[in-house]
């Protein structure tokens, strides 16, 4: 005979928290193990950010960290991954300014290998009298191309460069970023702090493109080749940034240049979509330099090099990262968007 539906009230109220604290102790217990062995295996000590009003996530200043693949990340007291960078310049500094996102931080990616740092090698500078060159690594994990004008204007021109690389991937076209009104930022900035959340993260997001049977690759590329309404909207916003972005490099003395950056089914594929037209447009229009990587990204690709990272979302490679230092410089130089010499004072002949 069950006489459980004897019994009082309060010993069944007592049984059901005991039974749910039985499972929070238990779900505890699993999580900490998790973590424990996960740091064990050299997860937990990814990137840190903290939330900031309009720009959304920056880095956290002072930090060194790892990225995908165990590579080394450091990140100096302004928040720009690579060596301390002096707010003033020094007068025989010429200074390059990049912004972007996980391509332009080097994501997977050391920091001698980054394309900032290769850029930086292949300009000419600091011997026969020339300047030397200083390229400023400030791409963010997740920025798109409105919240890195935003940090222009707020923050990076104050850095006085003499030239600003905007670095432009297909997914500004699909990511909306967190910049106004997120709830309870310090909980997401504390969860993402755990080698189980870095774990999973990763994961969960592959697992979901395979159950809707589209990588991420094939979802970015969807929006390159496909001009719907939304996609039109979003370009409207990422044009109206980059002429914003040249409206205040004219302000304050400072050319700016778009990279643009193909996804790996782009390089693969003989198909370019609306996306490239349209850039070529508002070049044309507002005399916008742009900088078209895919060429030499195809190039490499049909000489069977390797160019991508073999992981969900492809970002380049250190050949990639490369690949695409080397274009910038030549095309920089080719264009006289930098001197061929950068002798002490120099700047760009059109914002004189």
């Amino acid at each position: 005979m069950n006489p459980s539906p004897n019994r009082p009230p309060h010993r069944r109220a007592r049984e059901v928290l005991l039974t749910a604290a039985l499972a929070v102790v238990t779900l505890l217990a699993v999580l900490i193990t998790g973590e424990l062995v996960l740091r064990a295996l050299g997860y937990g000590h990814g990137v840190q950010y903290s939330y900031v009003s309009i720009l959304g996530w920056v880095h956290r200043p002072r930090q060194r960290a790892l990225t995908i693949g165990g590579e080394a990340v450091r990140i100096d007291s302004n928040g720009f991954r690579g060596p301390e960078v002096s707010r003033h310049k020094p007068s025989d500094v010429y200074r390059i300014l990049l912004l972007g996102d996980s391509y332009t931080f080097g994501y997977g990616v050391a920091e001698p290998a980054t394309y900032a740092a290769v850029l930086a090698a292949a300009l000419p500078g600091g011997s026969l009298g020339c300047m030397r060159t200083e390229v400023i690594n400030s791409g963010v994990n997740g920025y798109g191309t409105v919240q890195e004008v935003e940090f222009l204007r707020r923050i990076g021109a104050s850095f006085q460069p003499d030239l600003v690389i905007v670095g432009f991937t297909p997914n500004d076209l699909m990511e909306q970023q967190e910049t106004r009104g997120l709830r309870w930022p310090w909980l997401k900035s504390t969860v993402a702090r755990s080698a189980v959340y870095q774990f999973l993260a990763p994961r969960v997001k592959a697992v979901a493109f395979r159950a809707e049977r589209r990588s991420y690759e094939q979802t970015m590329t969807g929006v390159v080749r496909t001009a719907d309404s939304t996609a039109l909207r979003r370009w409207a916003g990422v044009r109206s940034a980059l002429l914003d972005a040249q409206a205040v490099g004219v302000r304050n003395g400072f050319q700016v240049v778009v990279a643009i950056f193909p996804t790996n089914l782009e390089v693969e594929s003989p198909s370019e979509g609306w996306l490239r037209p349209v850039f070529a447009e508002l070049s044309a229009a507002s005399g916008l330099p742009t900088i078209d990587l895919l060429p030499a990204f195809r190039a490499a690709s049909k000489s069977h090099e390797v160019i991508f990272l073999e992981e969900p979302t492809h970002h380049p490679n250190a050949r990639g990262h490369a690949i695409t230092g080397q274009v910038i410089a030549q095309r920089l130089l080719a264009k006289r968007l930098v001197p061929a010499c950068l002798a002490p004072g120099a700047r760009f002949a059109g914002n004189k």
